[in-house]
């Protein structure tokens, strides 16, 4: 790892211990203004996800004016109050506060600095603009929140538990048992064979004895035969589970969503209700790898332990302080590579449809050159206009 890529890692680590105000996503193409309440919410100590807010005050259809986002932070025990100011006054908010951006969104500014400011955005995630940028795009209005004497701080979300999709699943405990029984032998055989080597070195070598040395070799090549089949074995299991998981999630997906009401679907773009199946091949995928990945790594970890403690003495502490420190790298770098991972499922939502209705337009293009066999002046000058307002439409 290079020093410049060290830097920006930590540089995205905060290690301060202020309050922080979170990134909430929206979900919906209209909530961006209760995703920003929410944000600011969570920052004075009301820590409800996206989930339960919509369900507590409501997400309007055609989304939310400055006078209902009002409403809704007194239901939610803050006090507000709009404002109208230059660019030269935006340092006098009171932070974090909601900006009126780009006459039709909604974004929370947290940071304001000599040269640079930090935004919020529900729809992109954490941002660092300039001077130029926010001037750009910021329309004037603010909205000012603070928590008055109901203001209550509570934590309420919705967290779907690994249990919860497990039980869902028929015949994976079968599937898991024979997983955790050939990693069990795998990885015994793994721990034996450097035994052999030992003898090798220690015995027959020392007494040149022929007949132990061809009983070794014998016994290695059968381990090393035998783990190959067990490995084969579980490959062969490890695909099993792959298949149950894809089949049953996808399956109760799709039902799901067609039992959800019409209004679900008018609030989401196409590319949200695509990354639904996607990000379901990732969670599946993640899911069979780590169970395989995990026995495999336990049983491992608890094998080489005990051989080093029997072997190593100190060096056992020498593995576990780097284990720790490794642990603790990732425990201090998780909250920024999940942030960066929902906002990749995000964008990736929004350009889904986008790439979609690109292929849409030029497919239709392509049959108005095909139907132009023999093309005049006359069809020319009709094809023109329908051609450009199609660039127009793919250009966009």
């Amino acid at each position: 790892m290079t020093n410049h890529l060290f830097s920006k890692i930590i540089s995205k680590i905060d290690f301060s211990l202020r309050k922080k105000t979170p990134v909430i996503l929206q979900s919906e193409a209209t909530e961006c203004g209760i995703a920003c309440l929410a944000m600011v919410c969570s920052f004075y100590g009301q820590h409800i996800d996206l989930f339960n807010f919509r369900q507590r005050y409501g997400s309007p259809s055609q989304g939310s004016s400055l006078l209902s986002l009002s409403q809704m932070a007194e239901q939610a025990g803050l006090k507000s109050r709009a404002l109208t100011l230059d660019l030269n006054e935006i340092k006098q908010l009171k932070l974090p506060c909601i900006i009126h951006w780009e006459m039709n969104h909604y974004v929370v500014l947290t940071k304001v600095s000599q040269s640079s400011f930090i935004i919020h955005d529900p729809s992109l995630g954490k941002r660092v603009i300039g001077l130029q940028e926010i001037s750009n795009h910021f329309t004037g209005i603010a909205l000012e929140l603070w928590p008055d004497q109901n203001f209550q701080q509570e934590k309420r979300k919705s967290r779907l538990r690994l249990i919860d999709l497990m039980n869902n699943i028929a015949g994976l405990k079968s599937v898991l048992l024979k997983i955790f029984s050939y990693s069990m032998a795998i990885e015994a055989i793994g721990l034996l064979l450097p035994v052999g080597t030992q003898l090798v070195t220690d015995h027959v070598i020392m007494a040149h004895d022929q007949n132990l040395l061809s009983i070794i070799c014998i016994g290695l090549v059968f381990f090393t035969l035998f783990r190959t089949f067990i490995s084969m074995l579980r490959a062969w299991t490890s695909l099993t589970l792959n298949t149950l998981t894809n089949i049953q999630w996808k399956t109760s997906l799709f039902d799901h969503l067609t039992n959800l009401p019409l209004s679900f679907f008018e609030k989401r773009h196409l590319g949200d209700i695509q990354s639904r199946f996607s990000s379901l091949d990732t969670i599946r995928s993640t899911f069979t790898n780590s169970i395989v990945t995990g026995i495999m790594d336990s049983i491992m970890t608890v094998g080489l332990l005990i051989m080093l403690t029997l072997y190593g003495g100190w060096l056992v502490w020498v593995v576990v302080g780097f284990t720790f420190c490794y642990a603790l790298m990732r425990l201090l770098t998780y909250r920024f590579y999940r942030r960066v991972a929902e906002e990749q499922v995000v964008k990736g939502a929004r350009s889904d449809p986008t790439s979609w209705n690109h292929c849409m337009a030029l497919r239709q293009l392509r049959r108005l050159i095909y139907k132009a066999a023999a093309p005049s002046t006359g069809s020319i000058s009709i094809l023109t206009p329908v051609m450009q307002a199609l660039s127009r439409h793919v250009s966009i």
